[in-house]
């Protein structure tokens, strides 16, 4: 915006057992002066429908709050999946895991 940058989204591929095409909506940042007025949600939805355009499959998992609810806001995404995710004790990755808190999975669908 005005030559500055305003936001920056990444995408990852999403390695599945079964499903081949996934991308995953990995990280959205959005500068402090832009936040607030539905960017990442824009940028989001643009790239995931390149994405889609291009016959892959996009899905974003958060537990962030302000982005569950404007995604529960936002008719391109269905909720695949709400819940906790569970400690495994004997796992590293479950020093990462979101025990306490919801956490939920959607897909893109876009137009």
């Amino acid at each position: 915006m005005d030559n500055e940058v305003a936001a920056f989204t990444s995408f990852i591929h999403f390695p599945h057992p079964k499903v081949k095409n996934f991308k995953c909506v990995h990280r959205t940042v959005v500068y402090p002066d832009y936040q607030g007025i539905g960017l990442s949600r824009i940028l989001n939805n643009y790239c995931s429908q390149l994405y889609k355009d291009s016959n892959f499959r996009v899905i974003v998992t958060t537990g962030h709050p302000i982005l569950i609810g404007s995604m529960s806001r936002d008719k391109n995404w269905i909720l695949k999946r709400k819940g906790r995710v569970s400690l495994n004790k004997k796992s590293s990755f479950s020093k990462t895991c979101s025990a306490n808190r919801i956490t939920t999975s959607w897909e893109f669908k876009g137009v």
